[in-house]
């Protein structure tokens, strides 16, 4: 059994309240705006007790940056499955990433608009690191994957870089449209239909004459 609290509550569940507090406070207030005294307070802790758990406001940033799950974890490991057709395998990464920007949406839009100033700010802490392009780790991994596609011949020659990164930021501005529009997006058990579309004009472009692209969209 893990490590318990002196409230009774196990250290791992009092951590992610933490988090989650943070995260509301931060999507409310900004990274810069909100302190750790309104962090604790609305984890329902002393101050002294939420250092305990993080040592400085940067650290407790850049925990529920990790947290949040937008690292991009799996997008090599789709991608490697050569025998799955690309258009499905580039579906999957971009049903993902979706999903990680609407799981909590106030956040994501703190971390949007975030990067947008950090670059100006020449801040080099850890905060400028824990707000960097939601894409930037997603895209670098994805052109990794291009490159090995072209290389095994079974994509055209491109930019790599510029082909994941169309895919992520034309993802990122629908859901920044959808957003601020308060539509509700596409269930993840559905196609989603702007994704679709953004697909089959990559794979369009990408995809060697006669190669197999998988299912069709229904007209």
């Amino acid at each position: 059994m893990g490590r318990a609290t002196a409230a009774g509550l196990p250290a791992s569940n009092k951590r992610d309240r933490v988090l989650t507090a943070a995260i509301q406070c931060f999507a409310v207030q900004g990274l810069s705006g909100a302190g750790m005294r309104d962090i604790a307070r609305a984890a329902g802790l002393t101050e002294g007790t939420l250092y305990h758990y993080f040592a400085s406001k940067e650290a407790l940033i850049e925990a529920a940056f990790r947290w949040s799950a937008f690292p991009a974890a799996g997008v090599r490991e789709v991608m490697q499955r050569a025998d799955t057709p690309l258009r499905e395998r580039l579906l999957r990464v971009g049903s993902e990433f979706q999903a990680a920007l609407w799981r909590r949406p106030d956040w994501t839009r703190v971390l949007m608009r975030e990067a947008l100033r950090a670059p100006l700010a020449g801040d080099e802490s850890a905060v400028r690191g824990a707000v960097v392009s939601l894409a930037a780790e997603r895209t670098r991994a994805l052109a990794h994957a291009l490159r090995a596609e072209i290389r095994a011949g079974r994509i055209r020659r491109c930019d790599p870089r510029l082909v994941a990164s169309h895919l992520f930021h034309a993802l990122i501005g629908q859901f920044v449209a959808q957003a601020a529009a308060r539509s509700t997006p596409t269930r993840r058990s559905e196609a989603d239909p702007f994704l679709e579309h953004l697909v089959d004009a990559l794979v369009g472009c990408l995809e060697r004459p006669g190669r197999r692209r998988g299912p069709a969209r229904a007209a």
